[in-house]
Parts: C-alpha cells; structure tokens; sequence
C-alpha cells in the first residue's frame, strides 16, 4: 500500500524501478498520478477510492481511469463484508458499506473495467481467522477475470488447499 508521505512514496519509486512489470501499486490512486505509477514501473495500478464516492460506485472516474491507463492495467479493490448475509463492497478503510454488493451480475459488468479484481476478506483480514471460505466459493463461481483474495490465513494449509 502507497502512503502518502515522502518516505513511503520513495520507496515504492524504488520498488517499481528494481522490478519494473512486476509490481501493482495502490494507495491514493487518481486521473493525477496513475499514469506516472505505470510510468515508473508498475504493471497495475489498484484503486478503490476515487471510484467510490459516498457509498457509491462513480461510473464516470472508472471509465475516465480506464481511457486513461486502459483496462489492462487496472485492478479494482472491491473488498467485501459481510451484512445481512450478503457480501458488500466497503471503502474508506473498510468503515464504510457501499451500495454495490457481491453478485454475478456487478462483478460481470465490472470485470468490462478492470484486468483483475483485488479482494480482502474484510470479517477475517488480519485476524488469522482462517481464509472467508464461503467468499473465495463466490468469487471461484461468479468471477469472469482473475482474482487476488487476501484475508484470514493463519497457516501455510489455509494457502495450499
């Protein structure tokens, strides 16, 4: 994650320049600086924020972001709580429930945006928990592109099975 003080952004330019395509960077990413991330080094750029404002989904930033850096190079952060059963895209330090929950249809329609999506299992991140099974079988069945999940593991069978 890109932090917003100097230190952190050195390092990150750091990071991007030793291993340049092999890198996705997020943090803070926008129509300003997206395109020197990728210009620097970074494969991906992954944002969450700028296209969700308020609790919703701004259609016109990701499609502004996707003309801009091209879909190849995006990955969208849509890491999910669960609330009265269903999963829901949260923002703003995970503190907040947007209006976008986890289907098939909003991943399909998302996935016309994005390379990739980016998932942290937010019930469990951190926590060692375990991994949020029943997330990671709704992503298995409804993704139509790859995803990164993240959140839960406590050992390294939570990773191989």
């Amino acid at each position: 994650m890109l932090g917003s003080d100097t230190a952190s952004r050195e390092t990150a330019f750091g990071a991007l320049r030793a291993w340049p395509g092999g890198l996705q960077l997020g943090g803070g990413v926008n129509l300003d600086n997206a395109r020197v991330y990728l210009d620097a080094g970074a494969s991906h750029v992954i944002v969450t924020s700028f296209v969700f404002r308020d609790g919703q989904l701004e259609e016109d930033r990701l499609k502004a972001l996707v003309k801009l850096v091209g879909k190849q190079r995006l990955v969208l952060d849509l890491s999910c709580r669960q609330r009265d059963g269903q999963y829901w895209v949260v923002t703003d330090r995970w503190q907040r429930f947007s209006s976008l929950n986890l289907s098939e249809a909003n991943l399909a329609q998302l996935a016309a945006s994005c390379d990739e999506f980016l998932v942290h299992g937010v019930d469990v991140e951190g926590m060692q928990l375990g991994i949020d099974d029943q997330l990671v079988e709704l992503l298995g069945k409804w993704s139509p592109i790859p995803v990164t999940y993240a959140g839960g593991a406590r050992t390294l069978d939570d990773l191989e099975r």
